[in-house]
């Protein structure tokens, strides 16, 4: 399933979107800096679900963590939200 259609999907709740963007982030299927580039496109509440999936992924593997050290995307996505 793409990011766009599992966001915009009105029959999954938020906490649903989060666990399978974390899972599909965690599995490396999407790559983080392509998820937060995507993210700065969507609106607010793609934007919160992103960043919550992100958090939730980054709690199970730290690693990510790091990747996203390095990403300059993230903070702004993150200091707009």
């Amino acid at each position: 399933m793409k990011i766009a259609v599992l966001l915009n999907d009105k029959t999954k709740k938020v906490k649903e979107k989060v666990e399978a963007v974390s899972k599909w982030l965690l599995a490396e299927s999407i790559p983080i800096d392509g998820h937060i580039a995507f993210s700065e496109k969507s609106k607010d509440t793609g934007k919160a679900t992103s960043i919550k999936a992100i958090e939730f992924a980054t709690r199970q593997n730290s690693s990510i963590a790091k990747q996203l050290r390095t990403l300059q995307n993230f903070n702004q996505l993150y200091i707009y939200c």
